[in-house]
């Protein structure tokens, strides 16, 4: 992953939730990089379901979030 873009922002789809094996209302927001890669939290290491996405730059602390239908 190093070296790679982020080229979009998303929420899970259908497609992440059936594959990870999440029935949850609850999505997170997808990292596309520009091989296609797509990165996104799980709520534990175990993978028991979507999460959020936090960071922080300096003293800046924030979320990602992804409106639906963007």
């Amino acid at each position: 992953m190093i070296g790679h873009t982020i080229v979009d922002v998303e929420m899970l789809n259908d497609e992440d939730m059936k594959s990870e094996g999440w029935d949850s209302n609850e999505r997170s927001a997808v990292l596309i990089l520009d091989d296609g890669t797509r990165l996104y939290a799980s709520c534990d290491y175990e993978g028991n379901g979507p999460g959020a996405i936090f960071g922080r730059k300096d003293d800046e602390h924030f979320a990602i979030s992804v409106q639906e239908g963007t």
